[in-house]
């Protein structure tokens, strides 16, 4: 036994994830009922799990809730540091899209440079 629950943690971690990305991913109103219902299963899985862990004598009541509120506000500052853009399904994103502002830079291959001082000579062991 140890505080607080593991599984409770990542069960409830998990379920919050998914009910947030359902919730962006699955918007309108003709989606609102199987995105509510979709929802509702994982929420009740991630309590599934917390129950069993309590009723299997695997950890005290205190350690699951501990667990749950864990896992649920882990998930959810997680996701607030996903861009805004992503979220909703659009293409755009805080991302700058301005191809002037991006610098790239090509490295040449070792095999492409040549040697003009033909007093270099490499000595392999």
């Amino acid at each position: 036994m140890s505080f607080f629950s593991g599984h409770a943690t990542m069960a409830m971690y998990g379920a919050v994830t998914l009910i947030m990305y359902l919730h962006y991913k699955l918007s309108g109103r003709k989606l609102f009922y199987l995105r509510t219902i979709l929802q509702l299963i994982l929420l009740m899985y991630a309590l599934y799990v917390g129950f069993s862990r309590v009723a299997d004598y695997k950890h005290h009541w205190t350690d699951v809730v501990v667990g749950f509120a864990f896992g649920g506000l882990v998930a959810v500052l997680m996701y607030q540091q996903l861009p805004r853009g992503k979220l909703n399904g659009s293409d755009s994103c805080d991302l700058p899209n301005n191809p002037d502002r991006i610098e790239l830079r090509t490295i040449a291959h070792p095999s492409s440079i040549s040697v003009q001082d033909q007093s270099i000579s490499t000595v392999v062991p």
